[in-house]
């Protein structure tokens, strides 16, 4: 909950931040490794996310209504499609 100092006393906090997004591709890759040299295609990578939502639920990070609506949204998201690179293959 939002302390009252800052206004909005008893609202919570809005815990969506900002991100950098993982480069797509080599041609693109800064220091950290590329989202096509992660993961083969698309569903490798919902794949793992799952598992990760899954342990940070079952260790009481996330409550299960919110691994739900963050399974959800990740369902609709493509981090691929920028290029279209790893999204095109097989899968």
């Amino acid at each position: 909950l939002r302390d009252s100092s800052l206004g909005a006393n008893g609202s919570l906090a809005d815990l969506n931040g900002g991100y950098f997004p993982f480069p797509t591709t080599r041609i693109e890759r800064d220091s950290r490794v590329p989202l096509d040299e992660r993961y083969t295609n698309r569903s490798d990578y919902f794949s793992k996310y799952a598992v990760a939502i899954t342990k940070l639920t079952e260790q009481r990070f996330l409550l299960a209504e919110d691994a739900l609506r963050m399974l959800d949204a990740a369902a609709r998201r493509d981090p691929f499609q920028s290029v279209g690179a790893a999204s095109d293959r097989a899968e």
